[in-house]
């Protein structure tokens, strides 16, 4: 039961400010009235430099229960403020409005399973026009651990931008919602299904050339590639 917040917000800088923290949370339920958040803060707007802070990393795993869709699981925040660019006087930009990265949240429920809960990478809040900032996946693991993804669901969403960081990376299934999108840097992920909005995708293997509305690719080579294996069932007859 949580009626209190829960929080790891950022600092307030005099210049800059601060992203948000982690949290943590293992429980068997998780009600009542309160809230969770790790909100990045907003830096001094006198000064043209200070940058605002990034969301932080919210990961709630509960083993007896459900993820609901109401109530507390409403009010799970972790939101990032973007950076104004800076104009002189003359209204002449001299610097551009600049996202930070899109913040993360992991759900898993009871039917998940350990590892099985879905990922959520948006940006809410931000312009489709402002200038953005990438979220590596697989992010920096500080024990030099691979961490196992392959019955995770992934959901991009709301104008963030996942770039990936491990080549053959494995997931469950993939979902590209209200402009999210999937930057794959010259590498390869394997998911069992996916689907852009309510579009699901054939099995097969795309590049980013294949489907542009969703798909990136910043490597130089353009190497990239999304195969989605598809979640029939196979019969071999020898």
């Amino acid at each position: 039961m949580l009626d209190g917040t829960a929080t790891a917000c950022g600092p307030v800088r005099y210049k800059g400010a601060g992203s948000g923290g982690t949290l943590n949370i293992r429980a068997k339920t998780l009600s009542g009235n309160g809230k969770i958040s790790v909100d990045g803060t907003l830096g001094n707007i006198r000064w043209d430099n200070a940058y605002h802070g990034a969301g932080g990393r919210v990961a709630v795993r509960v083993t007896d229960q459900e993820i609901g869709t109401d109530g507390i699981w409403t009010r799970i925040t972790s939101r990032g403020i973007p950076k104004q660019g800076y104009v002189d006087a003359n209204g002449v930009a001299l610097s551009p409005d600049q996202d930070c990265s899109a913040v993360t949240v992991y759900l898993q429920g009871k039917s998940d399973g350990e590892g099985g809960g879905t990922i959520y990478v948006t940006s809410a809040g931000r312009s489709k026009t402002i200038e953005e900032t990438p979220t590596y996946l697989p992010s920096g693991n500080t024990y030099g651990k691979t961490d196992d993804y392959s019955k995770a669901k992934l959901v991009i969403g709301t104008y963030g931008t996942v770039r990936l960081d491990q080549d053959g990376l494995k997931m469950n299934a993939l979902s590209l919602v209200d402009d999210g999108r999937l930057d794959l840097a010259g590498k390869k992920l394997i998911v069992a299904s996916a689907n852009i909005d309510d579009r699901k995708i054939a099995a097969g293997t795309y590049q980013a050339t294949d489907l542009s509305e969703v798909l990136l690719d910043s490597s130089e080579e353009q190497t990239g590639i999304l195969f989605v294996t598809g979640t029939g069932t196979g019969i071999l007859v020898r």
